[in-house]
């Protein structure tokens, strides 16, 4: 249940509520809200949420979720930003036609880009879903249809809500003296900066939440015309003085270097502040059955490493199967699986892994499987391989560890952050660093004990959530995130 707002706002459609006198927490989430999507920040948004309203009632604060809209922050369900909404709330996994149209979905847009290829034709197909393209059309139908879903009566648990599923406006509040906004979701395609300002000029403090710098330090590698748009939102912040955070120590040091260079001489800055992040899976069920199709791919006697994460050009996957082509061509014999959806720049990787002389063999690729089967994986696999040429964090190292499975992952300053003394480094020089890696493992470890597993630990998102409110609504200086013991 979200919180009530205070400070007499009042909206002439909402039912009236009793000021209570606490300072508000605005975690905006418009993203989140929107998407169906269970990966990258909207998981981290998603279990942000989960916690924050309790975390914050320990500082003092009331929580409420906000999404922009009409170019209004306004309160959102919390209920519904949790939601499963590729499955819907407390149903079983659908199984039957979801995996078939993705793949149709996904066969058919190579075999356009192949037909006619263009680079506009291409970028089109390809773009992200928050970006003009081919998912953006076919996915704004069913945007369309939530927000007539969204007419139904107002739940009473749930005052703030409305009946067009969104509730009152900041706006409708002359002063937010004490309150924060905290933008945590993937808000630079949006026009937050109106809305930001009119919080601002009430006396409300805005914070963000900086994931990565990778649009302005690798923009080859990011989905085409997002570093214009990253920069753009980026120097509106650093106008609009707002305080940030990073999902790292590594990501806090690079965003103080960019704003140092960025900022007018003479105009002092904060230092960002580090947190980290948790490692459950939140819609892994106990109850769910995986797949007849997806168990074949861990049966048998071979060792079986897997790679977590969207398949985009930074994940580097075309590494991952270079080095493993090597080990095959030797003799080695170990299953690769690939677990991750479409991201971008991505139709040739896929196209080689399709048509790969071992795929279905001992090369596999699984782009439609939810937080249970995951949880699956991480369980039955022999090892997690992750080569990122650079990452902000690195979710899927920290969800390995809470599980006991080794980790193989390249040598870049956040993975040594985060995963020294933890895991096992290569150097992206060459393939051959990760297959000699991948080589040694298999020559230490016995495949048919790889299920017997002893944790390292990582913080829960619990934990996680009170380092981020810790950093959002201290009064002073604090120190950065601690380490979770090994």
């Amino acid at each position: 249940m979200t919180a009530r707002l205070t400070d007499g706002l009042t909206d002439t459609n909402a039912v009236a509520l009793p000021p209570i006198g606490r300072p508000m927490l605005f975690i905006e989430c418009t993203n989140t809200y929107r998407s169906a999507v269970q990966t990258g920040i909207q998981r981290v948004v998603r279990n942000i949420l989960r916690h924050a309203g309790a975390v914050a009632a320990e500082h003092g604060f009331d929580m409420v979720p906000v999404v922009l809209h009409g170019g209004q922050f306004r309160a959102a369900s919390l209920d519904e930003i949790l939601r499963d909404k590729l499955q819907g709330p407390q149903q079983p996994p659908r199984r039957g036609r979801w995996p078939r149209m993705r793949r149709l979905y996904h066969d058919a847009r190579s075999a356009t880009a192949a037909a006619l290829p263009h680079p506009a034709v291409r970028r089109f197909l390809f773009a992200h879903p928050i970006e003009f393209g081919l998912a953006w059309c076919l996915m704004t139908p069913l945007r369309l249809w939530r927000m007539v879903q969204q007419t139904r009566p107002v739940q009473p648990a749930d005052p703030l809500v409305l009946r067009d599923g969104l509730g009152l406006s900041l706006d409708a509040s002359a002063k937010h003296s004490g309150n924060v906004l905290l933008l945590l979701d993937a808000s630079w395609h949006l026009r937050v900066w109106p809305a930001v300002a009119r919080f601002q000029r009430a006396g409300g403090d805005v914070q963000s939440v900086v994931y990565d710098l990778v649009p302005l330090t690798h923009s080859d590698a990011t989905a085409d015309g997002l570093r214009a748009e990253f920069l753009d939102w980026m120097r509106q912040s650093l106008r609009h003085r707002l305080r940030y955070l990073a999902i790292s120590r590594t990501v806090a040091g690079q965003l103080d270097g960019w704003l140092a260079e960025q900022s007018p001489r003479g105009v002092p800055l904060l230092p960002a502040r580090p947190f980290y992040l948790g490692s459950e899976l939140d819609f892994s069920r106990q109850d769910s059955v995986t797949r007849p199709e997806v168990q074949a791919v861990f049966d048998g006697p071979l060792h079986v490493f897997i790679v977590v994460g969207s398949i985009e050009p930074r994940k580097n996957h075309s590494f991952i199967l270079d080095a493993f082509e090597d080990l095959w061509r030797t003799g080695v014999r170990a299953k690769l699986v690939i677990i991750g959806r479409s991201g971008w720049k991505n139709e040739d990787l896929v196209a080689r892994i399709t048509g790969h002389a071992q795929y279905r063999t001992q090369l596999f690729l699984l782009r439609d499987i939810d937080d249970s089967e995951l949880g699956y994986a991480y369980g039955e696999a022999s090892a997690l391989v992750i080569a990122s040429t650079v990452e902000g964090f690195g979710l899927p190292v920290v969800e390995a560890f809470q599980r006991g499975l080794p980790v193989l992952c390249s040598d870049i300053p956040v993975f040594r952050e985060i995963a020294d003394g933890r895991a096992t480094f290569f150097h992206l020089a060459s393939p051959q660093n990760l297959a000699d890696a991948v080589s040694g493992f298999c020559a230490a470890h016995d495949p048919q004990l790889r299920r017997q597993r002893q944790p390292s630990g990582w913080i829960t998102w619990r934990e996680s959530t009170g380092q981020l409110l810790d950093a959002v609504l201290a009064t002073g200086p604090i120190q950065g995130p601690a380490m979770p013991p090994s």
